[in-house]
């Protein structure tokens, strides 16, 4: 376990604080990223809904394994859960959030 950077912007392997020793030699690399409330498109196993999420799960590493580079809405509320709620839909020619 590890923490980002100072002066961090997006979430990347490189960011991490420490070496390149945890980008380099781990299995798997996962960034929760807090966040306001906010809503947006979210691929569920019942298809696309709109729902209200405030952490965003990114899947910087997934080695032998799908899921790379996707982000995961999750809400956490006030009884320390994190509940996952989907994948975040990218909107067509935007970069990210």
């Amino acid at each position: 376990m590890t923490h980002p950077v100072k002066a961090v912007s997006l979430p990347d392997l490189n960011q991490l604080a420490g070496s390149a020793a945890f980008g380099r030699f781990s299995q798997t690399a996962l960034w929760l990223e807090y966040g306001e409330d906010r809503t947006g498109d979210i691929k569920t196993s019942m298809g696309t809904v709109s729902a209200e999420y405030n952490r965003v799960l990114h899947i910087l590493k997934s080695r032998n394994g799908i899921g790379q580079g996707c982000r995961i809405a999750c809400q956490f509320t006030r009884d320390l859960s994190l509940r996952e709620i989907g994948l975040i839909v990218k909107k067509k020619g935007a970069t990210n959030e």
